[in-house]
């Protein structure tokens, strides 16, 4: 197994099997890692749950969520922001277990969007995704990083690229998903 991360964030550690190329890469996401960002995967893992019983995600996603007591419109952002992105991608979320510190695909590429959209002015293409935002999910990722703006820096030294790949598996558009993530620093 290959582990491959940033020096000084040790907080995410990208991991790949490097005998089995063709399997998802995953990612571990520290008991350090800032607050916020941790409460964004057990909302997100909650929500998933939720809309796979079939059940409003949030009273969940509130009675999960300890951190954003200031903030209420942090839950209803992230509500949005998977929602949109599901609607986007054209299929359901894929999250991991809740017992576990590995993130699942569609988690990374949740936060690589998040990471994304904070540097996207408009609704333009670049490099990490090469399609674009649809204005509605840029809308809601910037709702979602509101919140998130104590822990900005950590999510731009998250600079998860795809080498000109959309972020999701199976992509649903742009390019296909061959290439391999990089944690570039």
């Amino acid at each position: 197994m290959n582990v491959v991360g940033p020096r000084q964030w040790p907080q995410l550690c990208i991991v790949k099997d490097a005998d089995k190329r063709d399997q998802p890469l995953h990612a571990m996401l520290g008991q350090d890692a800032p607050a916020r960002v941790r409460s964004f995967i057990k909302l997100f893992r909650g929500w998933a749950s939720a809309r796979r019983r079939g059940e409003n995600p949030l009273p969940a996603m509130f009675a999960l969520d300890t951190t954003a007591t200031d903030t209420p419109e942090w839950v209803p952002a992230c509500d949005s922001y998977f929602s949109l992105t599901e609607a986007c991608i054209g299929r359901p979320l894929v999250h991991a277990s809740n017992d576990t510190s590995l993130l699942a695909p569609d988690e990374i590429a949740l936060l690589a969007t998040l990471r994304q959209s904070a540097t996207t002015g408009t609704i333009a293409t670049d490099h990490m995704i090469p399609h674009g935002l649809p204005g509605a999910l840029l809308w809601a990722a910037r709702s979602v990083l509101r919140t998130l703006t104590d822990d900005i820096r950590f999510l731009m030294a998250l600079d998860l690229e795809r080498q000109g790949r959309c972020p999701f598996q199976p992509p649903r558009i742009g390019p296909s998903m061959d290439a391999d993530y990089r944690l570039a620093m």
